[in-house]
């Protein structure tokens, strides 16, 4: 004797709630511009991305690319460019790995 197929589907009740979502470890951390904290961590998470350092030297910061992006004259894409574009960048990273 076979079994009637049901005429709904079944569902969970995780329906009931959207969108719900756990962080794991491995999930990237959302920094956000348009708050004051959130600003100084895109700035030390380009840093970090950049020049592959977790402690970066004050003399090694470029304060008018920083000042511009918190006053809002240039975007965060803006600010990246600006720090591949550095002689800093140049110094601890292009001629540090240089392939010759």
């Amino acid at each position: 004797m076979s079994l009637p197929l049901l005429a709904d589907r079944p569902t969970t009740q995780n329906v009931r709630v959207n969108r719900y979502f756990v962080p794991s470890d491995e999930t990237p951390p959302v920094y956000r511009p348009d708050d004051p904290t959130g600003i100084e961590n895109v700035i030390r998470a380009a840093y970090r991305q950049i020049f592959s350092e977790h402690l970066m030297l004050e003399s090694y910061r470029q304060k008018a690319l920083e000042s511009q992006l918190r006053n809002g004259a240039i975007s965060v894409k803006e600010f990246i460019r600006g720090l591949g574009k550095s002689e800093v960048y140049r110094e601890l990273v292009m001629v540090a790995n240089d392939n010759y």
